[in-house]
């Protein structure tokens, strides 16, 4: 429990340090969503599929794949309370998910509605096709980290949240960072009466997802059996900036709310194979 003074003294079983005991799966999650999919099937070269999610996720662990990774996720702040004290948005809540993906078999070429003959344009321009993905997300939802002014050695730590913590959304400043503060559990813990910080698990969310993958695609006959096909591939096309997760950790406070890295840029690549 919050107390002071040192930890082993205070500890339910004084001899020893942190005891993993026992591994329990009897945490619970929720998923509710509305699902609409669109399909065009090849269609004068043109093959579509739209997907769109709205949902919502809840649960009260995130074993040690949510924020941050490792043990601590699996931990409350509180270790007396009770998971459901737990229970908040899932780190995998995303609230919005718009995929398209499609193929095109451009009419130039053999057997196309345009260039439909021999000829040296024929051969250099016909056969292509075009595919692709395109993605639009919410971000991932993160919590804001504090220190261990309880005093219980709790592996994760919530600080105080006075307001909201909706911000300018900028690489700068993510969120409003004065929205949360370590100042009255310090003077509490001074005071002799320390206490857990008020804030909850994941309850801002990161930056959202934007990604156009395109591949063009040629098949060239050689042989009755053999076929050589050509790819150039761009994932990222546009070299849109998917930024990480800010630091959320007031134990950092040069670079608190500060986005400081970001998912992979644009990369272009060629492939050549032969099939038979």
């Amino acid at each position: 429990l919050p107390g002071l003074g040192p930890l082993q003294p205070r500890r339910p079983y004084p001899d020893f340090g942190v005891i993993n005991t026992m591994w329990f799966s009897d945490a619970i999650s929720s998923y509710n969503a509305f699902q609409a999919k669109f399909t065009h099937k090849f269609s004068r070269g043109l093959f579509f599929l739209g997907s769109y999610t709205w949902s919502h996720t809840l649960d009260n662990n995130e074993g040690d794949e949510g924020f941050g990774g490792g043990i601590g996720n699996a931990t409350p702040q509180n270790s007396n309370a009770p998971l459901s004290a737990k229970y908040g948005n899932s780190y995998l809540y995303v609230p919005q998910r718009l995929s398209l993906s499609y193929v095109y078999q451009l009419p130039l070429g053999r057997g196309r509605h345009f260039m439909n003959q021999r000829g040296v344009e024929s051969a250099i321009l016909g056969g292509w096709s075009v595919s692709g993905i395109t993605t639009f997300q919410s971000g991932f939802p993160f919590s804001v980290l504090g220190r261990d002014f309880s005093n219980t050695g709790a592996l994760i730590s919530f600080p105080d949240r006075v307001c909201n913590g909706a911000g300018p959304q900028t690489v700068a400043k993510w969120f409003n960072t004065n929205c949360f503060t370590e100042s009255a559990l310090q003077s509490a813990l001074q005071a002799g009466t320390p206490r857990f910080g008020n804030s909850g698990r994941n309850i801002l969310r990161g930056p959202g997802l934007n990604t156009w993958d395109f591949v063009l695609f040629r098949t060239i006959p050689l042989s009755e059996r053999l076929n050589l096909e050509f790819r150039a591939e761009a994932y990222n096309l546009f070299n849109h900036a998917n930024f990480n997760h800010p630091n959320a950790s007031l134990a950092s406070p040069s670079t608190f709310g500060t986005i400081t890295s970001a998912g992979a840029p644009r990369e272009i690549q060629f492939a050549a194979r032969i099939t038979f």
